[in-house]
């Protein structure tokens, strides 16, 4: 009899280990559809907390045998332990999927059985099409990836972009003078660019009269006056367009991930981006001889993010991180305005990722650090109007450069003012 207790009671405890291993499994992600580039968090609960519990990301239909994209134990890292928790908040950063559905999998004790499963979706950063220009002037920033010819369609594809948009004023990364006056050449095949103009020496192309260029010996940024036409602002008044590329290397967001203090980084910034766009600013921009009181956009790839996307609102998607980056601090303090982010302010709802949809498109590194480093800014002349009303980012299929477009369009006028959808 005593036997035949025992075994009924290993029995039933067996049955109760396995009842306890089937409830309340959940894997809960914090939102349904994620930004490419964007961190993953999933609350996860119902483990037995052996230490060895773990949740993988794998494509939606492909077998749990094999190699997950992205995993981490509950206690979070690839070490095992001899115990660990039953639930935890686990976040994944840098998380760099493109475009897909996924699964999230939790896994009891090390083995390949799905407990339980949740939906990912990754979309792109930002619109397929170009939606129509909604302001009186329309401003594009495009880094087109070493003369456009690495990315997916190539140089006819740039020019497809830029057309798309209806830029009047085009500024252009990476390009040369001989890729400039190609692109010049591509868009003057339509009636709507039939009158463009270039500046070789600054990449940039205008839709109206460019009267001046600004350039300066080892600056990693130059410029152009522009005439805008009757009707559009002032009678004769002019514009400035300035176009900077700043040094690529060393890249802050990934000297944070591998290890360096904020200290460290801002030290590389202040003596890298810092210090180039602080020349751009003293030798063209505030240069009186090259109309300093004129309105001003100044655009490019900084190659650094903005102060306004690391704050503590968005401290989890930045390495837990709040950090002031120098350049962005140092143009609102000579009085610019970042433009997509006056337009788009909730850096929770619009993170706006300019790098990078990938190299070429869909194929990312896996531990890249996505973030927005293509800007767009202006500064008013006084007493002028200007206020931009809708702001993009374009990212569409194919898609001929390693960085994503900024496009920014602004009203001048305030009784033709229209403004962008909340």
């Amino acid at each position: 009899m005593a036997r035949v207790m025992m075994s009924w009671f290993c029995v039933s405890l067996g049955l109760l280990l396995a009842v306890a291993d089937c409830f309340g499994q959940r894997v809960d992600p914090d939102r349904a559809e994620y930004v490419v580039g964007e961190r993953v968090v999933l609350q996860v609960g119902g483990a037995p907390g052996s230490g060895t519990d773990w949740v993988g990301i794998f494509p939606v239909g492909a077998p749990s045998s094999g190699e997950a994209l992205y995993w981490q134990y509950l206690q979070g890292g690839g070490e095992p332990s001899g115990s660990g928790p039953s639930s935890a908040s686990l976040r994944f950063l840098p998380m760099s999927l493109p475009k897909g559905e996924y699964e999230a999998r939790l896994f009891f004790r090390g083995e390949r059985v799905t407990r339980a499963t949740a939906h990912l979706r990754v979309v792109e950063a930002g619109p397929d099409d170009a939606p129509a220009p909604r302001g009186d002037l329309t401003v594009l920033c495009f880094n087109i990836w070493v003369q456009g010819a690495r990315g997916h369609g190539g140089l006819d594809e740039v020019v497809r972009v830029i057309a798309s948009t209806r830029a009047d004023l085009i500024a252009l990364q990476e390009c040369n003078a001989e890729t400039l006056g190609r692109v010049l050449e591509g868009l003057r095949a339509d009636p709507f660019y039939a009158d463009a103009v270039a500046s070789a020496r600054t990449s940039i192309i205008s839709r109206f009269p460019i009267i001046e260029e600004y350039t300066g010996s080892g600056l990693r940024g130059s410029g152009v006056r522009i005439a805008l036409p009757d009707g559009l602002g002032e009678p004769g008044e002019h514009v400035r367009l300035f176009n900077s590329h700043l040094t690529p290397y060393p890249y802050g967001p990934y000297e944070l991930r591998d290890g360096k203090t904020v200290d460290e980084v801002l030290d590389i910034e202040q003596n890298t981006r810092g210090r180039e766009m602080l020349n751009i600013l003293a030798h063209l921009v505030q240069h009186r001889a090259k109309g300093s009181a004129l309105t001003t956009f100044l655009v490019g790839d900084h190659n650094c993010p903005s102060h306004l996307d690391w704050g503590p609102e968005n401290a989890d998607q930045n390495f837990d991180t709040v950090l002031a980056w120098p350049v962005s601090t140092l143009l609102h303090a000579f009085g610019f305005v970042d433009s997509y982010r006056a337009v788009q302010p909730n850096v929770l709802k619009d993170r706006a990722l300019t790098w990078s949809p990938g190299y070429p498109k869909g194929q990312l590194d896996r531990r890249d650090v996505h973030d927005r480093i293509d800007m767009v800014y202006h500064r008013a002349a006084s007493g002028r109007f200007l206020e931009p009303v809708q702001a993009y980012v374009l990212d569409r299929d194919p898609w001929p450069s390693d960085h994503r477009a900024v496009v920014v369009s602004y009203s001048l006028s305030r009784t033709r003012l229209q403004r962008s959808d909340p």
